[in-house]
């Protein structure tokens, strides 16, 4: 029919023919630009695409920054502890960074800092392509193999750590064992080692007790008590440091197998040093975390309950960095008699109880390597068969809310379960005489309805019995509903000076936004825009690779794209780069004497289009560095003439050149450093005289 159209239309063949040609070409164009923009909305919201339930594994524990890459994606994205993960997904690790995951089976890889995996699940069987870097391995229920360059690890129980670096492949099991290709068994006794094209299991001389690879001591004080522990060395010392490669030594511990040391919070490597001999390297953390504390039912207590209606809610606080909870009931205060035991990520769980009673509960904080417990309280059951009203969870009374955070259905109101079925009423007046939404429900949490606008409102819940029977209300909380919260940027501060390069990018936002503007300007008044793009997270990656001073702000937009809310404006300058100065003195290993008659004199070349140098010195401590010393100068040399600010020992000093106008930073260069070491000579005791009285000279 479209063909005929055409012919009445065009007479002429000539021209007939070259319309078909033109129309055949648009047709074949729209098709692939059609297809290619299908293909990048894929891509882009391939992580939106993918169902939780098919997931193979998740993220239980996080520290610093986490990164998966799906497999059919070369963009690399943030993880957050309960991330789902899914099959062939690739998971890699940062500077001073550390993650846990953890399959459906049970099984678990802790993945040390700068390191990277690929899991995969085939039928029954979990399949780890370890990449680079230290993962320490538990099986679950399914086998579990790691694959690392040419050696394959089949795990049968125990805790496998294994180290990749160079090509070269060593691996350690803890309270285990593990088939190792054709080299044969690996257990608790002997170590692997792939160097040089050469693999070979060994006996070890020196065995590692405790702590255990990747173990977590966890403390609710400043500092957290380590016990080390091990065997098989004459003359040990117990070396402790930040690093994997032992670069610096944070502590040593002369040891005879058993040790007690109270460390800060964070990571750390451990070792023991025989003589010529060295044991494996374990990794282990000391958490700082606010002590889990059982707060309903509180201690001694009774809990209301009844036939109908048997449930109550348990609730709890603290352990901040915890990823789940294990509650347990007793019908004994030593937790020996288990009434129940149940496991959450929430802070809160319904129980159902039938028998009157005495019981204990406690929760044990879990960090996927360590835990810490509550201490053990009791309550008494007391069968009513009387309807209570809910206590009130969440919100607070007088809560304050976004409009847009509304929108987004995650204000939730929650209450203790106390019934099968309760009704939830929201008013604009205390009196409830102008109701907005009155609901029955069979759950103790309900959505603030997505269409309410900004004003004073006013809520409360009554239970439901088996019977319709409804009980007294709650108490009336009042909830307040805001057109906006303000954005607030997170990072970079004002007035910071960055490097060039990729900048991150944060802020946060209370109103529960889910699509970001971010605009960054070289004026306040934003005419000379930069750079402008959306984010559906709080933070955006942006390369700035030229110098100057910036400014920035974020909006907040609605389904419409209109704008919802707005930050303030912050600044930040990146300088131009400069040459480093190159340090005459000291040289590097220089000893610095006390009892010198001369003064530290600190000296470098001078940089063309620098006018000022930026001088500090760092007092090198356990592999960390103290700020002793900072000054800024337009010459080239500086001298320390009060060596009271010097500590004995490794110091660094650092020169940086910049270029300064109008009071700020305009250039500036990476630093030149040198180590040196500072040491106090003891000097001589002052002559005592022994002779008393006047001496007369002649």
């Amino acid at each position: 029919m479209f063909r005929l159209n055409l012919l009445i239309l065009i007479p002429k063949k000539k021209n007939m023919r070259l319309l078909n040609k033109d129309f055949f070409v648009v047709c074949i164009s729209g098709a692939i630009i059609a297809f290619c923009a299908y293909l990048l909305y894929l891509d882009i919201n391939s992580h939106m695409l993918r169902d939780e339930k098919n997931a193979i594994a998740s993220i239980t524990f996080r520290k610093r920054i986490a990164q998966r890459r799906y497999s059919d994606n070369s963009v690399w994205e943030e993880l957050s502890n309960h991330s789902p993960l899914f099959n062939y997904d690739s998971i890699r690790t940062d500077d001073d960074s550390s993650a846990v995951v953890t399959f459906k089976d049970g099984g678990e890889i802790d993945i040390d800092a700068n390191s990277m995996i690929i899991i995969i699940k085939e039928g029954s069987t979990l399949k780890v392509n370890f990449e680079s870097g230290n993962i320490s391995v538990k099986k679950g229920t399914l086998a579990i193999s790691v694959k690392a360059d040419k050696t394959s690890f089949g795990l049968k129980n125990g805790r496998l750590s294994v180290t990749k670096d160079s090509g070269n492949v060593s691996a350690e099991i803890s309270g285990g064992s593990a088939d190792v290709d054709s080299a044969g068994v690996l257990s608790d006794a002997k170590s692997y080692v792939f160097s040089d094209g050469l693999a070979k299991i060994e006996d070890k001389t020196i065995l590692l007790k405790s702590p255990a690879d990747s173990e977590k001591i966890i403390t609710v004080a400043d500092k957290g008590n380590v016990s080390f522990n091990f065997e098989g060395a004459d003359s040990p010392v117990i070396e402790i440091s930040r690093a994997r490669n032992f670069s610096a030594i944070y502590r040593t511990i002369p040891s005879k197998g058993s040790s007690i040391t109270a460390l800060r919070e964070g990571t750390y490597y451990w070792r023991v040093v025989d003589k010529n001999n060295k044991s494996e390297i374990r990794r282990f953390s000391v958490i700082s975390d606010t002590p889990v504390k059982a707060v309903y039912p509180e201690n001694n207590s009774k809990v209301l309950v009844s036939n109908s209606e048997p449930a109550f809610m348990a609730k709890w606080s603290g352990a901040e960095y915890a990823v789940s909870f294990d509650v347990t009931i007793a019908s004994d205060p030593m937790m020996k008699d288990v009434v129940k035991s149940l496991k959450t990520s929430s802070r809160f769980i319904s129980l159902e109880l039938l028998s009157e009673g005495k019981y204990y509960w406690n929760v044990r904080a879990d960090y996927s390597g360590g835990f810490i417990d509550s201490r053990v309280s009791s309550f008494t059951t007391v069968k009513h068969e009387n309807l209570f009203p809910p206590d009130l969870i969440s919100p607070l009374d007088m809560a304050k809310v976004s409009v847009s955070a509304v929108k987004t259905g995650k204000i939730r109101f929650n209450w203790k379960s106390s019934s099968k079925k309760y009704k939830i009423d929201i008013a604009k007046d205390s009196y409830f005489a102008e109701k907005i939404f009155s609901k029955e429900i069979a759950s103790n949490t309900e959505v603030l309805p997505l269409d309410t606008s900004a004003g004073k409102y006013y809520w409360r819940v009554a239970a439901i019995d088996s019977k319709g029977k409804e009980s007294e209300f709650s108490e009336v909380r009042e909830i307040n509903i805001v057109d906006s919260f303000d954005i607030q940027l997170v990072s970079p501060r004002p007035g910071h000076i960055a490097s060039m390069g990729l900048l991150r990018f944060r802020w946060s936002d209370k109103n529960i936004g889910s699509l970001y503007k971010i605009e960054i300007s070289r004026d306040n008044n934003f005419k000379d825009i930069i750079y402008s793009s959306t984010s559906i997270e709080r933070y955006s990656d942006i390369n700035i690779n030229n110098p100057g001073k910036y400014f920035w702000r974020v909006f907040l937009l609605a389904g419409d794209e209109s704008i919802s809310a707005e930050s303030k404006i912050e600044d930040f300058r990146i300088p131009d780069s400069l040459q480093p100065p190159v340090i005459i003195s000291p040289s590097e290993g220089l000893v610095f004497d006390s009892a010198s008659d001369k003064p530290l004199n600190i000296s470098w070349k001078k940089v063309a289009g620098a006018n000022g140098y930026s001088v500090s010195l760092k007092h090198i401590v356990g592999g960390e560095e103290y700020l002793l010393f900072s000054e800024k100068t337009n010459k080239n040399s500086l001298t320390v003439k009060n060596i009271s600010k010097l500590k004995i020992g490794k110091i660094r000093a650092e020169v940086k050149s910049v270029n300064v106008k109008k009071g700020e930073i305009v250039a500036e260069s990476k630093p030149d450093t040198v180590v040196f070491e500072f040491k106090l000579s003891e000097l001589l005791a002052a002559p005592e005289i022994r002779t008393q009285g006047l001496i007369y000279v002649k």
